[in-house]
């Protein structure tokens, strides 16, 4: 491995517009890097590594320390030439060229700026500020010409950026493949997508195969709360009228040692059981063919 003694070297801001490889990728290129060496020196500019981050993490991986070159050029052209050797060594997913190219929307803003103070002019090919929609068009549609990608993918994904910056990060990764699916995640509420980018990192889903699970998962959960109040109600209610019964039983026998003649007696009990018929559903009835028939119903019991 590295010794203590190398020093480690610091990854320049341009080179980290790019995304890193996969631990596996990592492993690979060490591998082939104690076989072959490294073929491509690191390329420094300002002290830091410009091209070569993943071969330098190879290189530590695989215990070789890397050779290294200086970039002599300058900062415009630093930033050009990081973007052109990546380009032209990696495929690129659309969500992470938008990610680029919003990338060098903001550093070719920078450079600019410095141009100025310096008294420079600022390139032909970049129009730089966003004072209007017209000149926010034109400077999308070259940052997204340098990205590979068209002046609306770079604006769904400046969008994107003042909507929902956290999916940024997992469209750079590429954990989202495609421009659509970056739009509906970020047109969630900020707890729902949470937890989708927290499911998509877990497990490896894409978009819709979280929003699947976790609508599965909620639908469950929905039924179960349904099926616990339903439960609930129903043991309530019997409970009510159990009670209801009990309370008539005593008013039934209250009644009969009543010295209230038994024609009145008779005539207020009906009118109770009357009003239980209406209002409260007989707990032994089970089905409307089955009261047809010439078997007793409770409440008939009752007189």
């Amino acid at each position: 491995m590295t010794s203590k003694t190398d020093k480690i070297l610091k990854i320049h801001p341009f080179a980290l517009m790019f995304p890193q490889m996969t631990d596996e990728e990592i492993s690979a290129l060490a591998k082939d890097i104690r076989k072959n060496g490294l073929v491509h020196p690191i390329l420094m500019f300002e002290g830091k590594i410009l091209d070569g981050r993943n071969r330098y993490l190879a290189c530590q991986k695989a215990g070789i320390k890397p050779k290294t070159e200086n970039f002599t050029g300058t900062r415009t052209e630093a930033f050009e030439r990081v973007i052109s050797l990546n380009f032209t060594r990696r495929h690129l997913t659309t969500p992470q060229k938008a990610v680029l190219a919003l990338q060098i929307l903001e550093e070719e803003q920078k450079l600019a700026k410095k141009r100025m103070q310096a008294g420079k002019n600022p390139p032909q090919n970049f129009v730089e500020g966003q004072a209007d929609n017209a000149r926010l068009g034109e400077a999308n549609e070259i940052a997204g010409e340098k990205a590979g990608i068209s002046k609306e993918t770079v604006r769904q994904a400046n969008k994107i950026k003042e909507k929902a910056p956290d999916v940024l990060d997992a469209m750079k990764s590429g954990q989202i493949k495609s421009m659509p699916e970056a739009q509906k995640l970020s047109k969630l509420p900020q707890k729902q997508r949470d937890e989708i980018l927290r499911l998509m990192k877990a497990h490896g889903l894409r978009v819709q195969e979280a929003l699947n699970i976790k609508e599965s998962s909620a639908s469950k959960q929905r039924k179960k709360s349904r099926k616990g109040t339903q439960s609930k109600s129903e043991k309530s209610k019997a409970a009510d009228a159990k009670d209801v019964f009990t309370l008539f039983d005593y008013f039934r026998i209250a009644l009969s040692k009543s010295t209230m003649p038994s024609g009145e007696r008779r005539e207020l009990r009906q009118k109770v059981l009357k009003f239980l018929r209406e209002e409260l559903p007989d707990p032994q009835k089970k089905t409307k063919k089955k009261q047809e028939e010439d078997e007793p119903s409770f409440l008939d019991t009752l007189y």
